[in-house]
């Protein structure tokens, strides 16, 4: 037979799993402060208990019992080591009361053993009546020591009277159906875990005749532990199946219609498996074996939800098997403590940060005091709430009596509401007050008052007059204009809205929306003409009055006076190159700046004309190349707008000649072949380009006219499409 080295379920486990060793996310957690871990070295371990300061972590297979100092969480103390006076011996669950632990010994019973001092302990007492299998699971209350026997079989739960600590005495048994594993004792109610038979309630009044109050079974169960809530009406246990074992939440309100109401499992638990569970105020504190500590919210036992973790398994094998490695035992204090036993990491402290619960606190923020409102008027209520939970409900109350009575105004509002549009009612008083009370779902409510009183009165309507523009002025596009108006209330302006309209008042635009205090506003004007234009200012007093004015008459925008521009070259008689790089020079102006200025360009005497370049307002020179175009009839035209749809030009004074080249004659003599052709007879080598104009023509000292001159460059024509005179 094996040594009982696992338990009963464990042994069934490992039969059909296979051994997996897989790291887990060693040192990680989430609302849980790792205060200290400690590892005596001698894995694998079992149980942990902690009382007066002091933590026991037992040796599962080699009865050994390690005791550690833990009152001071910067310095954990190693005080001293019980070894179980028998052979082979595994300690699988212990407690302490005072300076005595009482630890269950596989295959033996137990013992209780003096550790006052913790450096030399004693074994005092070894029970082992009816106990052939040994004890798996205890539970001390009072005089009596409750013992779960360690055979699976036939196991019973037996109780043992320990008044005299060196004379355990036999008292009674109490058999179930499944088999006792595991048991609470609060009060005289005992909480029996019964593996494949559900659970137990019972009473133990009277410890002699156990009195079985109720029985619950329900499908998949392997009940390996049990914990009642605080107050009794929950109970929480833990299957200890692999991968599907997880913590459900019953319902024992009433003994007679048991059932459950909740359940908790970790992500992805195909390789894990819940141990034991620990019930402290509202948390549920568990050792899930490969995924360390988890702890769960089950103030609502319907919806419970994890809040804590802390993964504490180093991906070591111990077990070799696929679910059975990692945190197994756990202890909880009600200061946010928490104390976890790692089969192979040994003790672990930790501090839960949600453990301890603080009153939620508050405070009205708007009105504060001394504020007076019109009847009717829709405030805006901002207050603050905090708690070292969570908020999670709010209610606002209003007083007009000075507070000696309130009348809610909201309930029910989110924990995460910090404000709410209210409308004041239409009472008289100087005595309103606001009250706001903050739950946290579980301290009592907090009642928060605001500082002072403030005053609920009856309201007029504000005033509003638009002085300037108010009629037949006149502005330019894009002037800065100040709009001025004089606003009033009896108590206070809330908003004021200034428009601007360019149709009479058909259409608005919004220009800004301002405090009640300002009462004048500098705006530039759009780059728009209008005859009709209006300013309408409208204020608002909070209390849904509304009241707006308007110019009286309509003012004009508009720029009546037009640029100037005049072009300086190229003016005319020039001659260029096609393709040649030449600057086109003007002067424009305009009383307001122009908005853009274009260069277009003629090749029929200004007959028509194509765009070449678009430039800024304040350009009046610009760089181009002539266009690749032969003619003798061109003019450029500089075309300047204003932005208000006015548009003037100015166009070169007279034509001007592209030509592919410009020669240079040097030399010539002159014949005519024809009475209408005079021929120019040229060396090639004579020919220059780059701008150079034609030189007089001379002959005989007599003026040539009225011939189109031609020259006559390696037997190829090249007309010059202006007719120049020939001179003397």
């Amino acid at each position: 037979m094996l040594k009982n080295l696992i338990h009963f379920v464990l042994l069934i486990l490992i039969i059909f799993t296979v051994a997996i060793t897989t790291s887990a996310q060693f040192n990680t957690g989430r609302n849980v402060e790792k205060l200290a871990n400690f590892n005596p070295n001698s894995a694998p371990y079992s149980d942990v208990y902690v009382s007066d300061g002091r933590a026991y972590i037992g040796g599962y297979d080699d009865g050994k019992v390690h005791i550690i100092d833990v009152r001071d969480d910067q310095d954990i103390k190693f005080l001293g080591t019980y070894q179980a006076s028998i052979p082979r011996a595994g300690i699988l669950d212990l407690q302490a009361r005072g300076d005595f632990l009482f630890c269950a010994l596989s295959e033996v019973g137990f013992t209780i053993v003096d550790v006052s001092n913790p450096a030399s302990p004693k074994e005092i007492a070894i029970y082992k009546e009816n106990l052939p299998e040994g004890v798996h699971d205890l539970f001390v209350k009072d005089n009596f020591i409750y013992l779960c026997d360690n055979d699976f079989r036939n196991s019973k739960l037996h109780i043992v009277n320990i008044s005299d600590l060196r004379r355990p005495k036999f008292v009674t048994t109490l058999k179930s159906n499944g088999g006792t594993h595991d048991l609470t004792v609060i009060g005289n109610i005992a909480y029996i875990a019964n593996l494949s038979g559900g659970f137990r309630i019972a009473d133990f009044t009277n410890p002699a005749k156990p009195i079985v109050l109720a029985d619950h079974n329900y499908a998949g169960s392997f009940t390996h532990n049990i914990w009642p809530s605080q107050d009794g009406k929950v109970v929480f246990t833990t299957d200890e199946t692999c991968g599907t074992g997880h913590l459900r939440a019953f319902d024992i309100s009433n003994l007679k219609n048991i059932h459950e109401i909740g359940a908790y499992k970790v992500n992805d638990a195909s390789d894990s498996i819940i141990h034991n569970v620990m019930v402290v105020g509202d948390y549920a504190y568990m050792s899930y074996y490969k995924r360390g500590l988890r702890i769960v919210d089950i103030a609502d036992p319907k919806n419970m939800k994890e809040v804590g973790n802390f993964e504490t398994w180093d991906g070591k094998s111990v077990f070799s098997s696929r679910c059975f490695e990692g945190a197994w035992g756990v202890y909880a204090e009600t200061n946010g403590r928490v104390y976890v036993s790692d089969i192979s990491t040994g003790i672990w402290v930790f501090n839960f940060l949600l453990a301890t619960d603080a009153s939620p606190t508050g405070q009205i923020l708007f009105p504060k005091g001394a504020e007076t409102f019109g009847q009717g008027e829709k405030i805006q209520i901002e207050w603050a709430a905090n708690d070292d939970r969570e908020v999670t409900n709010q209610q606002l109350e209003l007083s007009v009596d000075g507070g000696n009575t309130y009348s809610p105004i909201a309930s029910n509002l989110a924990g995460a509401q910090r404000g709410f549009a209210f409308t004041l009612p239409n009472v008289n008083t100087d005595k309103a007050k606001l009250r706001l009370i903050v739950e946290d779902g579980k301290n009592p409510a907090v009642k928060i008052e605001n500082s002072g009183l403030f005053q609920i009165v009856a309201d007029a309507p504000p005033t509003i007059k638009v002085l300037t523009p108010n009629g037949g002025e006149t502005f330019l596009p894009n002037d800065m204009v100040v709009l001025g108006w004089r606003s009033s209330d009896d108590r206070r302006l809330v908003s004021q809205v200034v428009e601007l309209s360019l149709d009479n008042g058909v259409n608005y635009k919004s220009l800004a929306e301002l405090n009640g205090e300002v009462q004048q506003l500098a705006i530039k004007l759009p780059e728009t003409n209008s005859n009709q234009a209006l300013v309408r200012v409208t204020v608002n007093d909070g209390v849904n009055r509304v009241v707006s004015d308007s110019s009286d008459q309509a003012f004009r925008i508009t720029d009546d006076r037009s640029p100037v521009v005049k072009i300086l070259s190229p003016n005319g008689g020039e001659q260029f190159i096609a393709g040649q790089q030449i600057q086109v020079t003007w002067q424009s102006t305009d009383d307001k700046g122009l908005r853009n200025q274009a260069i277009e360009f003629s090749a029929n005497s200004a007959a028509s004309f194509t765009e070449l370049v678009k430039v800024g307002g304040n350009v009046q020179t610009f760089t181009l190349n002539v266009p690749f175009v032969l003619s003798r009839v061109c003019r450029f035209r500089i075309t300047v707008d204003d932005g208000t749809n006015t548009v003037v030009s100015s166009t070169s004074a007279d034509d001007f000649g592209i030509f592919e080249f410009i020669p240079k004659v040097n030399r010539l003599s002159l014949k005519s072949d024809k009475s209408d052709r005079l021929v120019i007879n040229l060396d090639p080598s004579s020919i220059h380009n780059h701008n150079e104009k034609i030189n007089p023509l001379h002959e005989g000292g007599e003026t040539v006219e009225g011939f189109k001159i031609e020259v006559l460059i390696d037997t190829k024509f090249v007309s010059y499409t202006k007719e120049p005179k020939l001179n003397a």
